[in-house]
């Protein structure tokens, strides 16, 4: 009887070996799951920031070209003057 108890006891002890090594790794797994999703994100979110970059660099463009379009008018001569001589 006494070798069925230390038999069965040495079985709990090797099953309950496998399950921490079995929820080791799933943490691991779940680590690797868990960094593929956020290198995917961060590469969307790269994405979106170049985008949004890119309009930026548009906008301003634009806007220094009107900025510039309309101090072109304000110092302009007037029609039929000269342009003032510094």
């Amino acid at each position: 009887m006494e070798s069925k108890v230390e038999q069965l006891e040495a079985m709990l002890m090797q099953e309950m070996q496998l399950n921490v090594a079995a929820r080791q790794e799933l943490r691991r797994e779940n680590v690797e799951a868990r960094v593929a999703q956020l290198e995917s994100l961060l590469r969307q979110e790269m994405e979106l920031n170049r985008a949004a970059r890119q309009e930026l660099r548009q906008e301003n463009q634009e806007n220094f070209a009107a900025t510039n379009a309309l101090l072109d008018q304000l110092f302009a001569p007037p029609q039929g003057e000269e342009e003032p001589r510094f």
